[in-house]
């Protein structure tokens, strides 16, 4: 068989592969600005490194357990009356608005995902968030 013939001399470049939106967890391609997410996310830790640890993996937590059970009307509800969601989320601007993007809402002195939210949220603000510290939190 023949060889194929050369390609014309001016023929376009070949189309460049599509670059994804965002690059994947743990690549070296920096972004052109942090999302809103990532920045709370870095407010935090920067006033406070370690309460700011701890606030991050309490509302991590309390994602994951929504997500693993999300018909469980106890995990959509944290109580502003309980001392630790007070020390580790209430008092954390930043921790607070986190959860808010999720969709948890004021009642009386508690915040609540109303079962109505729809979960990706939730899947979406962890992705965006540090990962985990490798330090025990407690």
């Amino acid at each position: 068989a023949p060889p194929p013939p050369p390609p014309p001399p001016h023929s376009p470049p070949p189309e460049p592969a599509l670059t994804p939106v965002a690059p994947p967890a743990g690549s070296a391609t920096p972004r052109a600005a942090p999302t809103y997410v990532e920045e709370l996310c870095r407010k935090l830790l920067a006033r406070d490194r370690r309460r700011g640890e701890v606030a991050l993996h309490t509302v991590r937590a309390a994602f994951t357990h929504i997500l693993e059970q999300p018909t469980e009307a106890k995990f959509r509800r944290l109580k502003g009356s309980n001392s630790r969601v007070q020390q580790e989320l209430l008092a954390h601007e930043e921790a607070i608005m986190l959860l808010r993007i999720a969709g948890f809402v004021a009642d009386g002195e508690d915040l609540v995902l109303p079962p109505t939210m729809p979960l990706q949220g939730l899947r979406d603000i962890l992705a965006q968030m540090p990962p985990v510290a490798r330090t025990k939190l407690r």
